[in-house]
């Protein structure tokens, strides 16, 4: 009996473990990162950390809504720059939005455009 115990024990946390592994693969950790500047204009990065090939759509917005880019990118780490024309934006905030592959949002960043 104490045998069987401990072998359900065993598989239970072989199970659990495995089952973290996939949970960590479907919510990759996104950041957002200052990145410098070319030519007086900001770049920030943004690092998407999955560890298998996974599609992210990425949406940049203005503070009122307004899409000013979208791209989808496929990959494994995926890291892009995104260099922001202060000049045209002036004060207003940029918002980079990533959604997974079933359109769930996966990470939301504010960026000031002062």
């Amino acid at each position: 009996m104490k045998k069987i115990l401990v072998s359900s024990a065993i598989l239970l946390s072989v199970l659990l473990a495995n089952n973290t592994v996939a949970a960590g693969d479907k919510n990759p950790g996104i950041e957002m990162n200052a990145a410098g500047l070319i030519n007086k204009q900001p770049v920030y990065q943004l690092r998407v950390n999955n560890s298998t090939t996974a599609t992210f759509y990425i949406v940049v917005k203005d503070e009122f809504g307004v899409v000013l880019h979208e791209e989808t990118v496929n990959g494994v780490n995926i890291v892009r720059n995104y260099q922001l024309n202060t000049v045209e934006l002036g004060n207003t905030n940029v918002v980079f939005e990533v959604f997974n592959s079933n359109g769930i949002l996966s990470g939301t960043f504010k960026v000031s455009g002062k």
